[in-house]
């Protein structure tokens, strides 16, 4: 028997991630996060996900949501500062303009994933799932730093 975690934040990327653990896994949990994010679309987003493969007939998934401390505060994300508002850019704009985005929140991927381990070792899990990609790094709009 397989055991897979897969973080679930509600977007494209960890969807898709999210249904290749379920098909190639016996039991996955979800972990979705909430670091300080100004909209609770993705959660929303993630707990819906989950409930429609339940609703296919899942019975193997289960779901944590893991609230961060606010470690992301102050470094010049729109996602995160209240202060600062949100462009109205494409992915494609932002993908092809140079330097990072204004709505990178430094280093949250690598701390996403880090849950995620700590949480497969606990639940005895041996793979961790996580829908990044290579289209991120582009230009340097979402670095990995």
């Amino acid at each position: 028997m397989t055991k897979a975690v897969c973080l679930l934040s509600g977007g494209m990327d960890s969807a898709v991630a999210f249904a290749l653990a379920l098909q190639e896994n016996d039991e996955v949990v979800a972990v979705s996060a909430l670091y300080g994010q100004k909209h609770a679309r993705e959660l929303e987003h993630a707990i819906k996900i989950v409930s429609h493969y339940r609703g296919l007939g899942a019975s193997n998934i289960g779901h944590q949501v893991v609230e961060l401390p606010q470690i992301f505060g102050g470094a010049g994300s729109t996602l995160i500062d209240p202060e600062l508002k949100q462009p109205h850019m494409t992915y494609k704009e932002i993908a092809e303009s140079e330097g990072p985005s204004p709505t990178v929140v430094p280093f949250r991927n690598a701390n996403l994933l880090s849950i995620a381990t700590t949480i497969a070792i606990r639940e005895g899990a041996t793979l961790v799932y996580a829908g990044m990609h290579a289209e991120d790094a582009r230009n340097w709009a979402y670095p990995s730093l």
